[in-house]
């Protein structure tokens, strides 16, 4: 419910009180708050602000600032909570995953960790950790937190490996037959099985 606070009070029996200046200001500094989504036209939509998913929406191209990954987010088809920029809301259907592992999306439309460095097929990175049946944002492009098996260097290209990690594409006994596929670059210089903040460039 909606509340609305007045502006002005007038004052019963005040001399004077009810003019053309008070009645102004009854209106016009007044203030709404607690408004409803609901009580908005489907067609606005307004930007919601929270940590988790909203609890209601606008439906189709509602809009949320995930303010928990610090990104805007669309609702797509009236499912997924999409990241326009960096990608797609997918759920997990294996085991928990952590925050920065390479995924690859199944015809069955669930993602997975990549399970070989050749996985050509790699959809991007989970921004988040993700339970089984759970839904994560999986970012494919822009920077943000890569998990990698290394050490890496700062500034050294990323591929795919097993287990949903990324390494370094100078990494020893790299071949063209498993140096994987390209996934992003290093900002940081990370020990083997860390997460750190990457530069995301999967196109598929």
């Amino acid at each position: 419910m909606s509340f609305i606070t007045r502006g002005y009070t007038l004052t019963d029996g005040k001399l004077g009180d009810y003019n053309y200046t008070t009645l102004h200001a009854l209106v016009d500094a007044a203030a709404v708050t607690a408004i409803a989504m609901g009580e908005f036209a489907t067609t606005s939509k307004l930007v919601q602000v929270s940590a988790t998913t909203p609890v209601s929406d606008q439906g189709d191209g509602s809009l949320w600032y995930d303010s928990a990954l610090g990104c805007l987010r669309e609702k797509n088809g009236n499912a997924r909570w999409d990241c326009p920029y960096a990608g797609p809301e997918m759920q997990n259907n294996a085991l928990v995953m952590p925050k920065g592992a390479l995924v690859a999306v199944s015809a069955a439309g669930v993602v997975a960790s990549c399970a070989t460095g050749m996985w050509s097929d790699a959809l991007g990175f989970l921004a988040s950790t993700c339970v089984s049946g759970a839904n994560a944002l999986v970012q494919s492009r822009g920077p943000g937190f890569m998990l990698v098996f290394g050490p890496v260097t700062m500034g050294d290209t990323l591929v795919s490996y097993l287990g949903g990690y990324a390494r370094s594409l100078h990494a020893t006994g790299l071949s063209t037959a498993t140096m994987g596929v390209p996934v992003g670059q290093c900002w940081a210089s990370l020990a083997s099985g860390a997460t750190g903040l990457c530069l995301g460039n999967i196109s598929r």
